[in-house]
């Protein structure tokens, strides 16, 4: 599986620079600026590392960095700034897994990524995802509900995988196609979505009230009703 790593408000020379010597390497790269750092953007990229550039290690200059961090756990997040030891320090506290002074040094930094992508693809080997009494196993493909196995589709396994990443969060049907269905257009009728939820709740019995719909905006995977 090829690891996508995400850019994200570097200066256009280096993010070039990088860009170019990570896809040299194998990797997936993508950019955003930050103005539009969000999770629906991001999300919808499905980052399995994020590389930030940091001005300062200020309360204001961190808080995106703070923000991906709370939101999305599992991916891990490097930080690139001036190099200052208390930046260093500041950074790892609050946020960062990571931190790379400028100027960089190129065979450090593909060090270091590398080092992160192989704790990825070891962490991706088995990966339990749990939710409530409902549990899942990515690398053997069960899932349980109450220490019963539910037998599942793929489509069915990877739109419940889908819920299970991203527990207590509003999924639009957008966001669900573009991940699961990514080969249909915009513009095609998204009613597999509605016929694929359908079948997923009949096969997870009780454990079906879990996954709830969002009036005209999409699902959730959640325990509260109503």
């Amino acid at each position: 599986m090829q690891i996508h790593i995400l850019l994200i408000g570097l200066s256009p020379d280096l993010a070039k620079m990088l860009s170019g010597t990570l896809k040299q390497q194998g990797y997936r790269v993508s950019s955003l600026i930050h103005q539009m750092v969000n999770i629906e953007n991001i999300g919808q990229l499905r980052p399995d590392l994020l590389l930030m550039s940091l001005p300062s290690a200020n309360s204001l200059d961190l808080e995106p960095c703070r923000y991906l961090a709370t939101a999305m756990k599992k991916t891990p997040i490097m930080l690139i700034g001036n190099g200052s030891s208390q930046d260093q320090v500041d950074s790892l506290n609050i946020c960062a897994n990571d931190y790379l002074s400028i100027p960089i040094d190129i065979e450090d930094f593909l060090a270091r990524v590398r080092a992160r992508v192989r704790r990825i693809n070891w962490e991706k080997q088995e990966e339990i995802f749990a939710f409530e009494d409902l549990l899942m196993n990515t690398q053997s493909h069960e899932v349980y509900y109450n220490k019963q196995l539910i037998p599942l589709t793929l489509k069915e396994f990877e739109l419940l995988k889908y819920f299970m990443e991203h527990p207590k969060q509003v999924l639009t049907h957008q966001q669900i196609m573009n991940t699961i269905w990514p080969d249909f257009l915009s513009t095609q009728n998204t009613n597999i979505l509605h016929v694929y939820i359908r079948y997923l709740r009949q096969k997870l019995k009780s454990a079906g009230k879990f996954i709830q719909t969002i009036r005209n905006v999409g699902y959730m995977l959640s325990t509260h009703m109503g």
